[in-house]
């Protein structure tokens, strides 16, 4: 726009110090009767006025011109080197234009690649996903997004999240082929990882329940269930130390703060000791559990109760106190009688 307004400005210029030239008398450098010299003065201060703001236009000019040429270079190297692929399609999906990094997605130069059709590249079993975005693409004038997998000769697939937008020219779109190998592989890691966790916390020998800070079940394992007599569902959601752990067989009540659990919420360290835990029937059992915090960034944010049933080890332990005592009160007899 400035370059238009120099360019009219000039030819105005130059049309008016014509028409002024022609209007001076050349004889013996006399000045025509209507001019003086104050004025012919005025008019080359003026002429040189213009001349320095043409001059001055020129160089905003260049300057808008070399800026330009840089906006398009940092342009251009931004698109050719974004980490994802980006690519021009035609309505058919024909490739018009892509940067650096969709032809080294594709495994080949961009000159071997442009007027080649995209779903060439796209696996069999996407194909029919690929042609529905790109439909859409330019039937819905909006944007579109889709997962296909792409298949190169000599290259391992390659997992692809596409995103497609209608360009100001209605009959090309630009997509946007994000690679999603690495994230697939990793969530297929987590998720395993994930799995083999569980696998082992259900068939644990022990009942483990997760709590948050504020004691609200969180997980139930199938043991814990089992040991409780409750269904993992029964447990979710509900106060932990209200359903398996409030009060004691001779009625006197176990209040939430003093609870070992809770103890350990608040210290921070892990707790491990022997109580009572009530059944969904009624019925109560001894426990010995340990329970031990969880920590996320400097807080507490529950906890991990891992709990097991010592009703047998009372049991013998019981017995052990019987067979002690009847031994005691043998020896107590025996030598009573030798002092007689």
């Amino acid at each position: 726009m400035k370059k238009t307004k120099a360019i009219s400005n000039t030819a105005k210029l130059r049309q008016t110090a014509e028409d002024l030239i022609k209007s001076i008398s050349p004889v013996k450098g006399a000045f025509n009767s209507w001019m003086s010299e104050t004025d012919a003065l005025k008019l080359v201060h003026e002429l040189q006025v213009h001349q320095i703001e043409l001059e001055l236009q020129n160089e905003e000019l260049m300057l808008a011109k070399e800026q330009s040429e840089i906006a398009i270079n940092e342009y251009t190297e931004l698109f050719d080197f974004a980490p994802s692929g980006y690519f021009v399609l035609s309505e058919t999906g024909k490739i018009i234009e892509l940067n650096l990094s969709g032809s080294q997605m594709l495994g080949k130069g961009r000159q071997y690649l442009k007027n080649t059709p995209f779903g060439f590249f796209v696996s069999d079993d996407t194909k029919r996903t690929f042609s529905h975005f790109l439909e859409n693409v330019f039937t819905g004038k909006k944007k579109e997004t889709c997962d296909v997998t792409i298949s190169v000769l000599n290259k391992p697939l390659l997992f692809a999240h596409l995103t497609g937008t209608i360009l100001a020219n209605k009959d090309l779109c630009l997509v946007n082929v994000m690679d999603l190998t690495t994230q697939r592989a990793v969530i297929s890691i987590v998720e395993k990882s994930i799995l083999q966790k569980n696998l082992i916390l259900e068939v644990a020998g022990e009942g483990i329940i997760g709590i948050d800070s504020d004691g609200i079940t969180t997980f139930v394992n199938r043991k814990a269930a089992l040991l409780l007599g409750f269904e993992a569902n029964e447990l979710i959601g509900k106060d932990f130390h209200d359903l398996i752990h409030h009060h004691y067989p001779d009625g006197s009540i176990l209040h939430k703060e003093d609870c070992p659990v809770f103890i350990s919420l608040q210290n921070e360290k892990p707790a491990t000791s022997e109580d009572i835990f009530w059944r969904k029937d009624g019925s109560c059992f001894p426990v010995e559990f340990t329970s031990l915090a969880i920590i996320e960034n400097n807080n507490v944010t529950g906890a991990v109760v891992t709990f097991r049933d010592i009703v047998a080890r009372k049991q013998a332990e019981e017995k052990a106190r019987i067979a002690i005592e009847k031994y005691d009160a043998i020896i107590a007899k025996l030598s009573s009688n030798e002092g007689k």
